[in-house]
């Protein structure tokens, strides 16, 4: 996925979609990753720098060109939350809060992504595999329980 002049990794950008909840990061936003547009599905929401990605950019430091686009230092914001944080009032998000969407919005799957290094992008998608067949297998379990209390409603 290519971005304003970025390449991400497939790996990356399949990382930040299914942690994200289907939503964008910003607390108790509820835009969706994609948005039916005619029919077809439409991506909604942008990929967004944590350390920005130019030197101009809001909460730039040095860093590594590879670590910068790298999973670790990026979020999934809709269209008018990433304009707020990065060209509105981009002095009130600062790197440490914008870590802390990360870490709320992706909970303790994403707390296996966070840190790695040297990460293969086919060892990310067997990750994110892993979670999902993880997190599936807890909604079957929750409707099993639920089927006991209330079938039809189940």
């Amino acid at each position: 996925m290519a971005e304003r002049g970025h390449s991400y990794n497939a790996g990356v950008t399949a990382a930040l979609h299914a942690l994200c909840g289907r939503r964008c990061y910003w607390p108790d936003c509820n835009e969706p990753v994609i948005r039916f547009v005619e029919d077809r599905p439409v991506n909604n929401l942008q990929i967004a720098h944590i350390v920005a990605a130019k030197r101009n950019g809001p909460r730039f430091i040095k860093m590594d060109p590879e670590e910068r686009k790298s999973f670790s230092n990026l979020i999934l914001l809709c269209h008018p939350h990433h304009t707020l944080v990065d060209r509105l009032e981009p002095e009130k998000y600062s790197i440490e809060l914008l870590q802390e969407w990360k870490v709320q919005r992706e909970g303790p799957e994403g707390a296996a992504l966070r840190g790695v290094r040297d990460l293969t992008e086919e060892r990310l998608l067997e990750m994110i595999s892993e979670t999902v067949v993880a997190r599936d297998k807890r909604i079957y379990e929750a409707i099993k329980r639920f089927e006991e209390v209330d079938y039809e409603a189940s």
